[in-house]
């Protein structure tokens, strides 16, 4: 299961573009109502007195950033590393908290619709990533809801509980999403394409399954559960609408995890436009 730790910094990554201050907004944002340390790294091919240069101007302007979204408190580091970005970034969470990276950009963390950098790091990373869209503004509303992607595997619970998590930090509703495609799956003991009436109740099921020990250890969380027929990355990006937070497994078998990263993980961090979560289960103890 994910589990919390005090002391880690959240990591972001910044190389300048509009993309990364989004992302070190969200990031800031987050470590200060968590009072968790920030550490913003910045990579370069090779280091030189130039990239040292480049550096020192963008890791102030990122400082002054954070102190300009009133978070004077934050404790902030800075690392100038010389590398390949995801490898960099990966290796940074081995004592973070989370990772938090721009989903597209014109610096180094650029990449396609998805970057290279956000992907590989949303796919290989054994802390909670966060990928942010440029588009990404805050909702303004004063406990914008929580949505969490749902398919009934036991990969998803740690999503799950980081959702719940998240939500009673911030005073929120929760809002938990299963959705399936046509055709509908098969009843037990119905007929091949099986009918809504049936779908709808093993939904509830599923839900109530999946959620029920989130439930009994978050009461204060309000919970929302939506059982919907449609594309699990189209039905997420609907329910998303006034979210800050949409949060989906990394590794699993159902339809909203997949193997590393299905593709209705990579459909989501594509076309969702919140701040996305990619929780996986963590394959060992940490360092």
């Amino acid at each position: 299961m994910w589990n919390q730790h005090v002391n880690l910094p959240i990591v972001v990554g910044v190389d300048g573009s509009e993309h990364s201050l989004r992302a070190l907004d969200w990031a800031a944002d987050e470590a200060a109502g968590h009072v968790w340390p920030l550490r913003l790294v910045h990579v370069e091919p090779s280091i030189t007195a130039t990239s040292t240069e480049h550096a020192r101007p963008m890791f102030n302007a990122g400082l002054d950033r954070v102190v300009a979204r009133g978070h004077a408190d934050v404790h902030v580091t800075t690392a100038l590393r010389e590398g390949r970005v995801p490898e960099i970034l990966l290796d940074e969470t081995r004592h973070g908290q989370e990772l938090v990276v721009g989903r597209e950009g014109v610096g180094r963390l650029a990449g396609m619709v998805l970057g290279s950098t956000s992907l590989a790091c949303a796919t290989h990373a054994d802390v909670p990533v966060v990928v942010v869209p440029e588009a990404w503004q805050a909702s303004g509303l004063e406990a914008p809801p929580v949505v969490v992607g749902v398919d009934g595997s036991p990969q998803c619970q740690g999503a799950i509980e980081y959702a719940f998590t998240k939500a009673s930090d911030r005073s929120a509703p929760l809002v938990a999403v299963y959705a399936w495609g046509f055709p509908l799956p098969m009843p037990e003991g119905g007929p091949a394409m099986g009918n809504l009436r049936a779908f709808e109740a093993q939904s509830r099921q599923i839900l109530a399954e999946s959620l029920g020990v989130w439930r009994d250890k978050y009461p204060d969380v309000d919970v929302t559960e939506v059982p919907e027929v449609g594309h699990p990355a189209a039905t997420l990006r609907q329910h998303a609408v006034n979210a800050d937070l949409v949060v989906i497994g990394g590794r699993g078998h159902g339809t909203v995890t997949g193997m590393l990263l299905g593709s209705v993980a990579r459909a989501v961090l594509r076309h969702v436009d919140h701040p996305i979560a990619v929780i996986h289960e963590p394959r060992g103890p940490r360092p």
